[in-house]
């Protein structure tokens, strides 16, 4: 069976790699927190790494959301005016049918 940690790094998606957590680094980060602990000290290493890695997924999160916001805007701006040409059209047509019963 694959352990977790390698089969994180095989199937990532390559476009996003440097934004994943790093699951080896904050593995270490305990086991070296682990080993402060029971030597009578406290590092903060862990915290401090998990912390960095959040706000690291996090910023890509948010500039993603934001891309993609950006991109839905311009979508729902060319529907509209799809919606608006189509409805002149429709009334243009109408007008004609007038005339032509007139």
């Amino acid at each position: 069976m694959v352990q977790f940690g390698r089969r994180l790094v095989e199937e990532r998606y390559p476009e996003w790699r440097e934004f994943y957590i790093r699951y080896k680094e904050l593995k270490n980060a305990l086991y070296a927190e682990r080993e402060d602990i029971a030597g009578g000290e406290k590092s903060g290493l862990f915290m401090k790494t998990l912390d960095e890695e959040i706000k690291k997924a996090n910023a890509f999160y948010v500039k993603t959301e934001t891309r993609l916001r950006e991109q839905l805007d311009i979508l729902e701006e060319e529907i509209k005016h799809e919606k608006n040409g189509r409805r002149a059209v429709q009334v243009g047509e109408e007008a004609n049918r007038e005339t032509l019963r007139a």
